[in-house]
């Protein structure tokens, strides 16, 4: 037990035995693929840092291990640093998962900044130009989405100021009909034609009262010795002579007086 514990510390203080960093990197590779991610990061992580293994691959190996966890913060840290490497195929993935990354994010300018840099970083990369294409589309789908929000804003500011309006508009079509019906009240209150009118026309709708208002004033009559004819014209005499007053008076109210005369 001890010479075997002995033979693995020799080992790990030689990082540069190719055969334990192979067995490294394939045990790592065999916990990916069956999809121990976390197992499978500790090993890349292992080969980095305790073996110096400063190699492109294992770097975005542990990136992609990382972003299989859902540890996106230390996968971006690792896609960043696989994003230096001077092999196009690497830099490229790498450039793509920071893109991917983004757009989960809702980041989609960022995203759409990835995947170019991918694309730039190696043509022949199909799926970042797919990835790079489904971006644009989904700025575009937002910018229109955005501009219909806007105008339904503009169109329920117009249809408030419009409501507004309206019951601005019909409270004073209210206060006019309100103000016009006292002004004919009070026309009538000043007009007593249209008050004799009116007691005239309810006598004749009922004719009990208006045959006794006859018999009344026929019997005065006979007591004053006045025929119903005579009667009938002084009381038109009556009339036009209330009017003339009336009109004098209204005449006399619309003339400005002369502040160097008197009263009478």
């Amino acid at each position: 037990m001890k010479t075997t514990l002995l033979f693995l510390s020799i080992l790990l203080n030689n990082p540069n035995d190719i055969a334990l960093i192979n067995a490294y990197k394939v045990d790592a590779k065999e916990s990916f693929l069956a999809g121990e991610f976390s197992k499978a990061a500790s090993q890349y992580k292992f080969l980095i840092d305790s073996l110096n293994v400063n190699e492109d691959a294992i770097q975005l190996n542990l990136a992609h291990a990382y972003y299989q966890m859902g540890d996106t913060v230390q996968a971006k840290s690792s896609y960043n640093q696989a994003s230096l490497s001077s092999n196009p195929t690497i830099k490229s993935i790498a450039y793509q998962q920071l893109g991917v990354i983004s757009k989960s994010s809702k980041n989609l300018k960022e995203s759409l900044a990835y995947l170019k840099a991918s694309i730039k970083s190696n043509p022949d990369n199909l799926d970042a130009k797919y990835d790079f294409e489904l971006v644009k589309k989904l700025m575009q789908q937002s910018k229109e989405n955005q501009q219909d929000q806007q105008d339904q804003e503009n169109q329920q500011d117009q249809q408030d100021q419009q409501d507004q309006q309206d019951q601005q508009d019909q409270g004073s079509d209210s206060e006019n009909k309100e103000q016009g019906g006292d002004e004919q009240d009070q026309s009538q209150k000043n007009d007593p034609s249209k008050e004799e009118n009116q007691d005239r026309a309810r006598s004749e709708d009922n004719p009990e009262e208006k045959s006794e208002l006859d018999k009344m004033t026929q019997e005065k009559l006979s007591e004053m010795n006045i025929s119903p004819e005579k009667a009938e014209m002084i009381l038109e005499a009556m009339r036009n002579g209330e009017i003339q007053y009336i009109q004098q008076q209204k005449r006399k109210a619309k003339e400005k007086r002369d502040k160097g005369k008197p009263d009478w």
